[in-house]
């Protein structure tokens, strides 16, 4: 017995969070009130120090009465954890119950495929105030936590559980979050109404708002159709505009284009091709625009050309003698 005396095991809140969760929605969903839950335990172990961090779910069927684990889903879940948090490992399993059964020691064999001494977790819900352990650390939690020892029973290999006393450890991130969840403040009326149910209640009346919308826009189409509303273009199209940025709005869309016999559509590319026309019109307007300037420099520089030309043949002509234009030359020759 002094290896497991020795087993020291540290229990974070948010695995007894999630399998408390587990329980209760279970039990609400099936409406059987004590339903068995099933699920991993994850965490880190150093030689005999025991630290489970986390958990998740497994699937477990009935065949014939005897409970079989899904190794497909419980590979597949732990893998995906792996990723997330590639330094836990698989530690254990959980359940619910009083004290552990025939059952539980059956399901308990198919885990060591996957840890070779797993820890057994029990949560008893019938007991609202004790626990089953006798750790220090659990008084007002009804959690129970066992090493798993092999002993041979009738000449065969069975495992025995054996109680491991246990403490819980918090983080600092870990304890503002318990007290968040375990301290709803106080409402008005003095009902437990804390953050949680506010937000659930504003996300509540806000989906109310948006049913009593859609149905109002349904109304307003379904009239339309029924030629008992004015069709306004403009609504129309802003109600186009919203159902096409829903998930799979192009085939609403189109469903009422072929219930409205194509005048949105016809709308549209009305609306499309005067776009298209203004800037087609304003390209040509720049280009014009560009051509005039082009035109104008031209002109610019063949008259300044000119200019450069009869200014060089007005210096001849003073240079030449007051003849007239030319003619000084001419009658030199004339009379040379």
């Amino acid at each position: 017995m002094a290896a497991q005396e020795g087993l020291k095991v540290a229990l974070h809140p948010l695995p007894l969070l999630s399998i408390s969760e587990h329980y209760t929605r279970m039990s609400l969903q099936t409406g059987i009130p004590g339903t068995r839950v099933v699920g991993a335990l994850l965490g880190t172990q150093a030689g005999r120090d025991v630290e489970v961090m986390n958990s998740f779910e497994v699937v477990v069927n009935n065949e014939d009465g005897v409970l079989k684990l899904d190794h497909a889903y419980f590979v597949t879940r732990r893998d995906q954890f792996r990723q997330v948090f590639p330094t836990f490992d698989f530690l254990g399993w959980y359940s619910v119950g009083q004290a552990p059964t025939p059952e539980d020691t059956a399901l308990h064999k198919q885990f060591f495929e996957y840890n070779e001494s797993p820890l057994f977790l029990q949560l008893n819900p019938s007991a609202p105030s004790s626990s089953s352990s006798d750790a220090p650390g659990a008084k007002d939690l009804p959690v129970a936590i066992y090493e798993s020892v092999v002993e041979i029973v009738a000449d065969e290999p069975q495992p025995v559980f054996v109680n491991t006393p246990y403490e819980i450890v918090t983080g600092e991130a870990e304890r503002v979050a318990v007290e968040g969840v375990s301290k709803p403040e106080a409402g008005n009326e003095g009902g437990a109404h804390g953050n949680l149910l506010a937000t659930l209640s504003t996300q509540r009346n806000a989906l109310s708002m948006l049913q009593s919308r859609v149905s109002l826009i349904v109304q307003y189409l379904r009239a339309c159709l029924a030629g008992k509303a004015r069709k306004d273009s403009e609504t129309l199209r802003m109600i186009a505009s919203l159902v096409g940025s829903l998930p799979g709005g192009a085939e609403v869309e189109g469903a009422e284009e072929a219930k409205e016999g194509g005048e949105l559509k016809e709308e549209f590319l009305t609306e499309y091709n005067d776009v298209l026309l203004t800037t087609y019109l304003s390209a040509l307007t720049k280009q014009l625009l560009t051509a005039n300037e082009l035109l104008d420099k031209q002109l610019l520089f063949v008259a300044s050309s000119g200019s450069g030309g009869s200014g060089g043949g007005f210096e001849g002509e003073k240079s030449g003698g007051r003849g007239g234009r030319g003619y000084g030359g001419r009658n030199v020759k004339a009379f040379g």
